[in-house]
């Protein structure tokens, strides 16, 4: 039966090193079935028990290899065999070190150490064996640790103990380690160079999983060096290798994996797709610090596609399986993701708090990734809230540590940034300096993304410096980036808005109004990119210079159209702070109509009508990274007046007065005002008319015309429709009873008005 069992044995580990996992268990299985029944054997059963471990712990399933690991470490206390004894102990420190549970590894790994000494017998090979397990399971213990540098000496050790043994899988598998290790340590050339070597002796070997892991690592390479399109194409070759061997939780891995390239790509559709595919699987196998990572960028995608209630919601998921981990750095993370949402959403308070709590967590642990992303978002808000001084601080913050963590993809983005706020702190050379470190970088790396960043940091170099001349090659250069395949599409919006700064700077300077297409077809491209990308809070930046626009062309109806949309896009993805800025520029809109029609009959200069319009100051503000939102503001009480029902006819069904005296004083200028805006509408969306100081706020609804007259701000009274609207549509009995009233074209009896009147007092007064 020896012979038997070392062939199964040898089949066996053929299976396990080519991730052929579920086959390998059944094979296990059924072999102890029969050891058990025919031909036992306590230390046969053993061996076959701990190569089932072994399985179990390469195959990610650490709930059951911890099960399997604690009754084998009974049974070797029994049976008193030492060198199993370690086997056992470094399976129990990979699960372990794979579970973040640092301290139950090192005991582990402890303890096999004190072991190997009692049983050092030079180079007898089962020691030998032993020894080079141990030293591999120390680095990949100090890699998951983010150990890297030590990692390297075992690594190191383990390669030599291989060699001695003649063990090519050994070697190629701390080859590849290597690499991992010198890829966690920014030296990707040296990494690649590593895991090549590996890859050849896997390919010799003819195992299929160390091969799919090899194009995952040379992947992650290719993506934190900017090569994303690459990146995805080299990760995309071991998907088939996962599914041909059924491994779900690699697949659970890679497909996280693609989904991140994707996001960065700009493919959000597809980002979500891989992402939504990872926690599946993850959540089927009950593994939760991997599911979470999915659910932190599913949230992610979510924000970037303007789902920002999605975004809040998966976040707080990801936030509470941390907290209740006490896992406080990927608190910080969270928190970190919190800020950014409510910074898009207008809270820049709130999101500065979430930022910099986050930042407290990071200073305390020592996390220098997370943290330079942390200062990176704290000098994008800072620059939005207009404190450029203090954005330069974070970026400068954010810049070192990614120059220590060799990030040289996000590197770029800091140089960036920091070029273009010393321009704007008038800091000439200190932008001129890292200028100068981002050409380095593009020399250094040949990096199309890092390249375009480049040329558009010298763009706007050129376009900061006053001189006629350099501002006219930074527009060829800001026209050539438009038209480019770009990587981030980011790329493109500013260059499409710095090259409309530089064209209404010419036409004020001209008087050349034939450049109005041109900037019509920039604005185009703007709001087209946007919707693509999903970008909201973009789109609205985009449609308020586009109704600012229309006020240059003296097209105030436009303009207000313009703004209407614009609110309603506000409103559809709760950015609050938004939708009130843009009620209001609507309000005051309506408050200047006088002036616009008087300005019209002058044939104003397009210098004047760029002027009157505020589109450059608009324009400067988003190019400047300031926020559109500007600092928070409170919807204004307005003081109501009058609530009115009319039929299509012009029956009065409902009528209510909130200030008897001044109700009663224009009841017929109101009647008559109504009658002018209702005849001929004949759209479903809200209008809003102002008459002297009175605001009129009117919806269509079935049949019927809803009118609120107020004085003062807009926005609480649209909202206070919507939420009458909304209690129409949810009442079964109030709707039919407004319908009756509207087919039959007479007013609501004194019963109907009684039980409208209750919800008309509540909601408008």
């Amino acid at each position: 039966m020896s012979g038997d069992i070392d062939n199964i044995l040898e089949e066996i580990d053929i299976l396990f090193k080519d991730g052929r996992y579920p086959i390998a268990l059944e094979k296990i299985e059924d072999t102890l079935e029969t050891l058990w029944h025919e031909d036992f054997n306590p230390e046969v059963i053993l061996i076959f028990n701990i190569k089932k471990l072994s399985v179990l712990v390469a195959a990610n399933e650490f709930d059951s290899a911890q099960l399997l690991a604690e009754q084998l470490t009974e049974d070797i206390k029994e049976l008193d065999i030492s060198l199993h004894h370690i086997d056992i102990l470094l399976e129990k420190a990979l699960i372990f070190s794979n579970l973040r549970q640092i301290e139950s590894s090192d005991e582990c790994l402890n303890q096999v150490e004190e072991a190997l000494d009692l049983f050092k017998r030079g180079d007898n090979e089962k020691y030998l064996i032993r020894k080079a397990q141990f030293n591999q399971v120390k680095g990949v213990h100090h890699v998951l640790s983010k150990k890297y540098y030590e990692s390297l000496d075992y690594f190191e050790e383990s390669l030599k103990d291989y060699r001695k043994l003649s063990d090519l899988y050994g070697i190629a598998n701390s080859l590849h380690w290597t690499g991992q290790a010198l890829f966690n340590l920014g030296e990707y050339d040296t990494a690649n160079s590593f895991w090549d070597q590996s890859f050849e002796i896997f390919t010799e070997l003819g195992f299929k999983k160390p091969l799919a892991i090899h194009y995952v690592s040379k992947a992650g390479a290719d993506f934190n060096q900017g090569k994303l399109s690459q990146a995805l194409e080299t990760v995309s070759k071991s998907v088939l290798i996962f599914e041909e061997l059924k491994d779900e939780i690699s697949l659970a891995f890679v497909h996280h994996r693609m989904g991140y390239i994707y996001g960065h790509l700009g493919n959000q559709d597809k980002a979500l797709e891989n992402f939504l595919k990872s926690k599946a699987i993850y959540e089927q196998k009950n593994i939760v610090h991997e599911k979470a990572k999915a659910i932190l960028d599913i949230s992610s995608i979510n924000r970037d596609m303007g789902e920002y209630d999605l975004a809040l919601n998966n976040l707080k998921e990801y936030y509470q399986i941390k907290k209740e981990t006490n896992d406080l750095p990927a608190v910080a993370i969270a928190l970190n993701n919190l800020g950014q949402i409510y910074s898009l959403l207008g809270e820049l308070d709130e999101a500065e708090e979430s930022f910099k709590e986050a930042l407290e967590i990071l200073l305390e642990h020592e996390r220098p990734e997370p943290l330079s992303n942390t200062y990176y978002a704290l000098g994008i808000l800072s620059q939005q809230k207009g404190d450029l001084e203090g954005s330069s601080k974070y970026h400068l913050r954010s810049l070192q540590l990614r120059e220590k963590i060799k990030k040289v993809y996000r590197l770029a983005y800091s140089l960036k940034n920091l070029v273009k706020i010393n321009l704007d702190l008038k800091l000439t050379k200190m932008a001129e300096g890292f200028l100068k470190e981002l050409q380095t970088l593009v020399k250094e790396t040949e990096n199309q993304n890092i390249s375009q960043l480049c040329r558009l940091s010298e763009a706007i170099f050129m376009k900061n410096s006053g001189n006629e001349r350099q501002i006219q090659k930074s527009a060829v250069l800001f026209e050539q980036l438009s038209k480019e395949d770009v990587l981030d599409y980011m790329i493109t919006i500013e260059s499409l808005l710095n090259l409309t700064e530089i064209l209404i700077w010419e036409i004020s300077k001209s008087g050349d109004e034939s450049l109005l297409e041109e900037i019509k077809e920039h604005f185009n491209k703007l709001e087209s990119i946007a919707k693509r990308q999903n970008s909201f809070v973009l789109l609205v930046e985009v449609m308020l210079l586009q109704a600012e626009f229309a006020l240059v062309e003296l097209k105030v109806d436009e303009a207000q159209k313009i703004l209407t949309e614009a609110l309603e896009v506000a409103e559809d993805k709760n950015i609050v702070q938004l939708a009130i800025r843009i009620s209001n520029e609507y309000d005051d809109l309506l408050d200047q109509l006088d002036m616009w029609e008087d300005f019209t009959m002058k044939l104003p200069s397009i210098a004047e009508k760029l002027e009157l319009s505020h589109i450059e100051k608009r324009l400067k503000q988003i190019v400047g990274r300031r926020s559109v939102l500007g600092p928070e503001v409170e919807s204004e009480t307005e003081l109501p007046v009058m609530f009115l029902m009319q039929s299509k006819q012009g029956v009065i069904l409902y009528s209510e007065y909130f200030d008897e005296e001044m109700g009663e004083r224009i009841y017929d200028d109101v009647l008559l005002s109504i009658k002018n805006i209702t005849t001929g509408l004949d759209t479903k969306n809200q209008v809003r008319v102002k008459t002297k100081e009175f605001t009129f706020l009117v919806n269509e609804f079935y049949s019927t015309f809803i009118s609120y007259i107020f004085v003062g701000k807009s926005y609480n009274g649209i909202k206070k429709i919507q939420k009458f609207i909304e209690l129409l549509q949810s009442g079964k009995d109030l709707k039919n009873m407004i319908e009756k009233a509207a087919i039959s074209n007479e007013s609501l009896n004194s019963e109907e008005r009684f039980s409208l009147s209750n919800f008309v007092e509540e909601i408008f007064r």
